[in-house]
């Protein structure tokens, strides 16, 4: 039976068309002369040592590997970051870049961060992916202590979540002026932290069980899953 107009809501394809109406408003401006800013000098590529050279163009094989933080280290981490003022998945991300830069001998790391971007009420019952990618550079400093740089870190994220709705495509064709088949623009690894609780799915005469699924495919050169 359908419903009422009131009943029914936003659909995706509103969402859609309001971003778009966006992209053409002051607002969109401004954050795209943010991101502009942000990445400017920034590497066009990590510089890790790959065991083998890059095809021509991008296969997406790939393999995951699980592990798991020992406890006390677990909770040092999070005794850190409240320590520190701000939160544990800065932390981490600070500590990866700056693990990635130590392994690739480069002192500006660039990492893609997936955010949701279902901030108003309005949109979290519309059906899609609303989602966008969010990037964090990392300009190493050696004379800088790591609290000091995850503090830096954190005003910068700060700073960033005021632009985090400009489209990531978007932002691409912008600012990139030469695109390669065989690696990503602005960024090739991704970090992701998963801390929501889990959904509990309840269906009538069945019992549900949630797969943890791992694909062995690959869309970046790493994904780090929290």
């Amino acid at each position: 039976q359908q419903g009422s107009s009131s009943e029914v809501g936003l659909q995706y394809a509103d969402f859609a068309a309001r971003q778009q109406a966006w992209l053409n408003s002051t607002a969109a401006d401004v954050a795209l002369s943010y991101w502009e800013q942000y990445l400017k000098g920034a590497p066009s590529c990590h510089s890790l040592p790959l065991d083998a050279s890059r095809p021509a163009a991008s296969e997406y094989q790939g393999a995951h590997l699980a592990s798991t933080l020992p406890v006390p280290l677990a909770l040092k981490l999070k005794q850190f970051a409240s320590t520190q003022g701000c939160t544990l998945f800065n932390v981490l991300k600070t500590a990866f870049a700056l693990s990635l830069g130590r392994w690739g001998e480069q002192n500006d790391v660039v990492l893609g961060l997936p955010i949701a971007c279902r901030d108003s009420e309005a949109l979290q019952s519309i059906v899609g992916m609303i989602m966008n990618t969010q990037l964090f550079r990392l300009t190493i400093d050696e004379t800088q202590s790591f609290a000091e740089l995850v503090a830096l870190a954190q005003k910068e994220s700060e700073h960033a979540e005021l632009f985090k709705v400009y489209p990531f495509e978007s932002l691409v064709e912008r600012v990139v002026t030469e695109r390669q088949n065989h690696i990503n623009p602005l960024y090739q690894i991704v970090i992701s932290m998963h801390n929501c609780a889990q959904a509990n799915i309840a269906l009538s005469g069945l019992d549900v069980t949630l797969l943890d699924r791992q694909l062995d495919a690959a869309t970046v050169d790493i994904i780090l899953n929290v």
